[in-house]
């Protein structure tokens, strides 16, 4: 026997991987060959067959009897490598742009469900300890509910579905107005509104990304960016 051939199919429409084992060596005895498959997708099952290659050519797969089942479990997403960039051309007194690459979507873990942005007043030392608390007790604000602090603690800015891919190749750039909506003022103080910046303030933001609804995971923080101050106009 020259190697070992394995397949390893999804049990959703898609092609299955293979890979080789070279190193296995023509004897009677049975050893264990040990391998990792990578580029698995979480919550899914996957059928692993195994069969032989000589130089004959490829024998038959192993039987259905031997054959191996395993379900990725689904874990928070993998923490992503990039940051929300501020777009600045786009900053005014109650708004500003950013954007994001779906690079940052990673689905190792499980398909993602959803994205979130999260918007974080900093004080003057680029700092806010109401985040510190809220973090610990894993909790996030909406803005109606940010409205009780003076310095906003993290909330939900706007939160997106995600199409359930595999991979998001090529990635493309993905532009939001945060503070764009003038009607939060008038909605239940939990519900998740886009609502307007306070103007001569200092922000920053992250996108959190989900698996299923209690499983999520946050990327770094964004630079810091300022509002400017409103201009009268006579």
């Amino acid at each position: 026997m020259r190697y070992m051939k394995v397949s390893v199919g999804a049990a959703v429409n898609s092609p299955p991987l293979s890979f080789y084992d070279s190193n296995t060596k023509t004897n009677n005895k049975q050893q264990p060959i040990e391998a990792v498959v990578d580029n698995l997708v979480g919550g899914l099952r996957y059928r692993m067959d195994v069969r032989a290659v000589t130089e004959a050519g490829e024998g038959d797969y192993s039987a259905a009897s031997d054959t191996v089942h395993v379900e990725m479990p689904i874990l928070p997403p993998p923490r992503p490598s990039s940051r929300i960039e501020i777009v600045y051309n786009t900053i005014h007194s109650t708004d500003m742009g950013i954007r994001y690459s779906t690079s940052m979507f990673n689905t190792k873990h499980g398909y993602l469900k959803k994205s979130a942005l999260i918007v974080a007043e900093v004080n003057n030392n680029n700092e806010n300890t109401i985040n510190s608390i809220t973090d610990s007790q894993n909790k996030t604000f909406t803005w109606g509910q940010a409205q009780q602090f003076d310095l906003w603690p993290a909330y939900i800015a706007v939160e997106t579905a995600i199409e359930p891919l595999r991979k998001f190749i090529p990635p493309h750039f993905v532009s939001e107005i945060i503070g764009a909506d003038g009607t939060c003022n008038d909605i239940e103080v939990d519900t998740i509104c886009n609502g307007p910046l306070k103007p001569a303030t200092s922000y920053r933001f992250k996108l959190r990304l989900y698996t299923s609804p209690d499983m999520w995971t946050d990327s770094e923080y964004s630079e810091i960016a300022t509002t400017s101050w409103f201009i009268h106009c006579f």
